[in-house]
């Protein structure tokens, strides 16, 4: 059971596919590269002992394959991690060709979309309710709830370095709502 969440291409024609696919009880994330007839010349799937799956990818200029998305794998494959504690979210850099693992991190919360400069650098966006998510002083740094009163959540942007290794910036951005009180149709 294969469920596809992003398509990209390049301008030699290849085209990518990312998403994930059941087996038994789990997911894994898959990557999927065709080349411009339409065969198979990369089949990668990212998985361990929980459920992953692939939410979006992105390829630069050289033809490196960067994916993002969520785990809940406690041993999730790490390579040039800057996030090593588990977590809900993963970013993974693959070679052009897929043979080679340049890195993969463990992110704060689930990934849902990703785009990468022609520096390498990659800007990851989502949705989150961690009141610890990590903001960089003089950007939005709104709040976010799980208070039964009052949940809140932000939408994140965070740049991330070319080899991984830290975090550029980190927004979270959120509102408040208006209390309408009783009766009132206010939407």
């Amino acid at each position: 059971d294969y469920h596809v969440a992003r398509v990209a291409a390049d301008s030699s024609g290849n085209t990518y596919l990312a998403g994930s696919r059941i087996v038994g009880t789990l997911s894994e994330a898959v990557v999927i590269k065709l080349d411009p007839a339409g065969k198979i010349v990369l089949f990668t799937i990212l998985s361990d002992k929980g459920n992953e799956s692939a939410n979006d990818l992105a390829v630069d200029a050289t033809g490196n394959i960067y994916v993002a998305g969520s785990t809940s794998s406690p041993d999730f494959p790490l390579h040039n991690a800057f996030q090593s504690t588990p977590a809900p979210g993963f970013l993974v850099k693959l070679s052009a060709d897929g043979s080679q693992l340049l890195y993969s991190t463990y992110f704060p919360e689930v990934i849902k979309a990703l785009a990468v400069d022609a520096a390498g650098n990659v800007y990851v966006a989502g949705t989150t309710y961690l009141t610890s998510f990590p903001v960089t002083p003089g950007l939005p740094a709104g709040p976010v709830s799980m208070a039964p009163a009052g949940i809140t959540s932000g939408a994140f942007l965070t740049k991330i370095s070319a080899d991984s290794s830290h975090i550029v910036y980190s927004a979270l951005i959120s509102g408040s709502s208006v209390d309408c009180g009783g009766g009132s149709s206010c939407f």
